[in-house]
């Protein structure tokens, strides 16, 4: 019975992972991570800045639910496992050419 009601509740925050805050979670920890100017944040403080910042993203979205603090950590989740994951497909050719239009924009 426990079983079911953790994988009911996991299955709805999978149909409710926010794609932008993935991408902006993706995107801000790799800034944290390869910038030089914070370079000193040290490693082991990124995943739950990510989650903070998930959270309060989740919160501003759609108020204060169990719900959204739920997405919020599958979301935080995903987006650390992409990164810790997928490094070479988003370092190599998904991030460099997003810094590339970014500094087009300039």
């Amino acid at each position: 019975m426990p079983n079911d009601i953790v994988q009911n509740i996991l299955t709805e925050a999978m149909k409710n992972v926010d794609i932008v805050v993935l991408v902006c979670l993706l995107a801000i920890g790799f800034c944290i991570k390869h910038f030089s100017f914070l370079k000193k944040i040290q490693n082991d403080f990124i995943p739950p800045f990510l989650l903070l910042l998930a959270i309060v993203i989740e919160f501003a979205q759609h108020g204060f639910s169990i719900m959204s603090i739920i997405t919020a950590i599958v979301t935080a989740a995903i987006a650390i496992g992409l990164h810790t994951q997928g490094k070479n497909l988003f370092t190599v050719t998904i991030i460099p050419k997003i810094i590339d239009i970014l500094k087009g924009i300039n």
